[in-house]
Formats: structure tokens, C-alpha cells, sequence
């Protein structure tokens, strides 16, 4: 199985300055928990032959105060304009189960809050980005960073 996504990319947290863990897992939150956003806007992508452009992902985790001691709590969102079969891809590429970034998270999850479908908005803009879904969540950010991951059959 292989997949390739080329997009947009922010994350946020509950940290009261720059994320200590974007230097090191190990390093500690500035709270007891951290509680993270990570939106993933495919602008364009494929995971084995289903097109999945223009749809978002949201992984939602709440981690200790290091990261690197694992036991986090972790949800996944995906768009609800995903088809069936677009959700399924796009759950095995976020779960970790086709490699890539996710997947070297994975020995940090304690427990799986599930996937749902959800409408997700973001609104990117030169003061920095908005993400939300209804009443689920929002999140804000003014970083974001484009992306281009591969992962090569198994």
C-alpha cells in the first residue's frame, strides 16, 4: 500500500508559549496536560489509487505534561464530505497503519477515542489559521507549514 499527500499543515496546543514538544517529546508541557490539535489540509492526494484531495483530517490528543511518557488519549476526525472508501484510506494513512509520521506516534497512544466524520472548516489567512468543527472543536494558529509525505509499499 502506498499513499501521497501534498498540503497544508498547523498544529496547536494548550502550552502558554511555543510548544516545548515541537524540540523534544521529552520535554515538558508549561501545564499538567497538554491538549493538542493537529489539522492536516490535503490539497492534493492518493493513498493506494483513491484520490483524496481537497479534504481535511484533525487528530485531537490529550498527553501528560511529557509527551514521551506516552498514555495519550487520541481522536481523529475526518471530513464529511469524505466518500466511504475516502474515509477508510485516509483513516489507515492517520492511524498509522500505512507507516509515515503517524505511525512512529503510535507506541504513545494509550487509548483511541475512535474516528468520527465531521464537517471541518479552516480559514487560512496571513494572521495565522482557524479550525473547527460546529460544537467539537476550535483551534487557532499562527504557523502553519506545507507538506509533502511518501510512503512506499509494504
Amino acid at each position: 500500500m502506498s499513499w501521497k499527500l501534498k498540503g497544508s499543515y498547523f498544529e496547536t496546543c494548550s502550552c502558554d508559549v511555543v510548544c516545548p514538544c515541537t524540540a523534544s517529546l521529552s520535554l515538558g508541557a508549561t501545564h499538567e496536560r497538554c491538549r493538542v490539535t493537529l489539522v492536516f489540509c490535503v490539497k492534493q492526494g492518493d493513498v493506494d489509487g483513491t484520490d483524496v484531495g481537497g479534504l481535511t483530517v484533525a487528530a485531537i490528543a490529550d498527553t501528560p505534561k511529557v509527551m514521551s511518557d506516552g498514555n495519550w488519549r487520541l481522536g481523529v476526525f475526518i471530513d464529511a464530505a469524505a466518500s466511504d472508501e475516502q474515509a477508510e484510506k485516509l483513516g489507515a494513512v492517520f492511524s498509522g497503519a500505512l507507516g509515515g509520521p503517524m505511525q512512529a506516534l503510535g507506541a504513545l497512544i494509550g487509548e483511541s477515542l475512535g474516528v468520527e466524520r465531521v464537517p471541518i472548516e479552516v480559514q487560512e489567512a496571513a494572521r495565522g489559521i482557524r479550525s473547527g468543527s460546529g460544537t467539537r472543536w476550535t483551534s487557532r494558529s499562527r504557523t502553519s507549514c506545507r507538506t509533502d509525505r511518501r510512503a512506499a509499499s509494504r
